[in-house]
């Protein structure tokens, strides 16, 4: 497979926690937590040089401290907190590039366009729903030996009883 120059440069994650809450942290399980931290780190096609974070609040504090023990070492150490300090953040990410509503030259950001584009793929996406497995029990087929010598390797799902 060809790497296309981001996948191999890797791209810098700005990450804006504001408003997360209560309701965001209820969601939360430690198997969902352990899943995202291992679909990123593990099947995300492109690499993350760094990561910074802004705005966290204590509530974020409490859900890093869940997250942090499933990060691998070298990410932990590509991730910069900056709470609401802008110049700690512009020391990292210069202004020219970040947009107004983080004290940058830019545009205010906007993401409109693409959350209009994913509304109209709605259906498109429940029609997604109805693939892979159901209920999350793998089928019979998948997990018997004779037609897949390695089952444990691509299991996501529970054995039927």
């Amino acid at each position: 497979m060809e790497m296309k120059p981001l996948e191999m440069t890797g791209i810098v994650a700005l990450i804006d926690m504001e408003g997360f809450g209560w309701d965001h942290i209820m969601q939360l399980t430690v198997e969902y937590i352990r899943n995202v931290v291992s679909l990123v780190q593990n099947s995300f096609p492109i690499r993350f040089r760094e990561i910074h974070i802004i705005n966290e609040s204590y509530l974020f504090d409490v859900t890093y401290a869940l997250v942090k023990p499933f990060l691998s070492e070298k990410i932990r150490n590509r991730i910069s907190f900056h709470g609401s300090d802008f110049e700690s953040l512009h020391r990292a990410i210069s202004p020219a590039i970040l947009p107004r509503d983080y004290g940058g030259d830019q545009q205010t950001f906007n993401n409109c366009q693409l959350k209009e584009a994913l509304e109209n793929l709605e259906n498109y996406f429940q029609e997604l729903q109805g693939f892979g497995y159901t209920n999350n029990i793998v089928p019979s087929e998948v997990y018997e030996k004779e037609t897949h010598p390695f089952p444990a390797f691509c299991l996501s799902g529970q054995l039927p009883e």
